[in-house]
């Protein structure tokens, strides 16, 4: 009896991990999606370490209070990106994911970039409280205050 019971007990924990395991994959392959379609679309072409900072932007608003705690919401909240108003799908190739995992495993050069927004040079937005903090390719990156 004893030796069904500690059974049925790793049995459940058992599932109970994998049922966790595949909560977190789902998490994490929704995060890869949504990461490289960002960049895709507001970085493709642009070097990597352009395409790495747009991703980091996002990651920075995560960890910041004033935007969604995750990297979807982020991403599709209104007003943020021009192009999600006319999403219909997701493009992002391959490549876009792969960096995408790059940025969430955390294995790049962009460790200390701490922008919460960017936009192309030849755009001139009005933002207030946002401090520059540096010039990537084609974008302009700043710091919320």
């Amino acid at each position: 009896m004893k030796q069904l019971l500690a059974a049925a007990a790793l049995f459940c924990v058992t599932t109970m991990g994998l049922a966790a395991t595949n909560i977190d994959l789902v998490d994490y392959s929704n995060s890869v999606k949504c990461l490289a379609e960002v960049m895709y679309r507001e970085s493709r072409g642009e070097p990597l370490k352009g395409k790495l900072a747009v991703g980091k932007v996002v990651m920075n608003r995560v960890q910041h209070p004033l935007y969604p705690k995750t990297i979807c919401k982020v991403i599709f909240q209104p007003g943020q990106f021009s192009w999600v108003s006319t999403f219909r799908r997701f493009k992002a190739p391959e490549e876009f994911r792969q960096i995408a995992k790059v940025i969430l495993d955390g294995n790049h050069d962009l460790q200390d970039f701490n922008a919460t927004h960017f936009h192309a040079r030849y755009v001139a937005p009005k933002w207030n409280r946002l401090k520059r903090i540096a010039i990537i390719g084609n974008h302009i990156f700043y710091q919320q205050l």
